[in-house]
Order: structure tokens, then C-alpha cells, then sequence
């Protein structure tokens, strides 16, 4: 299960008992965007020249349980 699944399913369980500034719920329009954005890193971890920081997106995916 990646990041953005395991997020709203526990703000889907009431886990998040009090407002947080700066925090919003998932919505179509967010989840829309986290999808194109992780297919255009998706697309540049394959297709990006030598300069484009591979190792660094990979290890921040890891950390954060996005499927790669």
C-alpha cells in the first residue's frame, strides 16, 4: 500500500482527532495531482539524462513507501 492510500485510510478511521493547521483531507483534486506528479517522477527516474538525482528520489520513495 503506498503513502497516499495509507493516509486516507486512517484519516478515513477518525486517527486525526484535531484539526491541523495546514492540513487539508484527500480529495479527487489532490489525488489527481499526487498521481500525475509520481508518474512524471516515475517517467523522468526512467528517461531523465545522467544529471537527474536517481538515488536520492529512490531513497525518498523508500522512506515514504511509494511503490517506484
Amino acid at each position: 500500500m503506498g503513502g497516499l492510500e495509507r493516509l486516507s485510510g486512517e484519516l478515513a478511521q477518525g486517527r486525526s482527532a484535531v484539526a491541523t493547521l495546514g492540513v487539508t483531507k484527500l480529495d479527487a483534486g489532490i489525488r489527481e495531482s499526487a498521481a500525475r506528479r509520481l508518474k512524471n517522477i516515475r517517467n523522468d527516474l526512467k528517461n531523465a539524462g545522467d544529471h537527474y538525482p536517481r538515488e536520492d528520489v529512490r531513497k525518498a520513495q523508500a522512506n515514504w513507501k511509494i511503490e517506484t
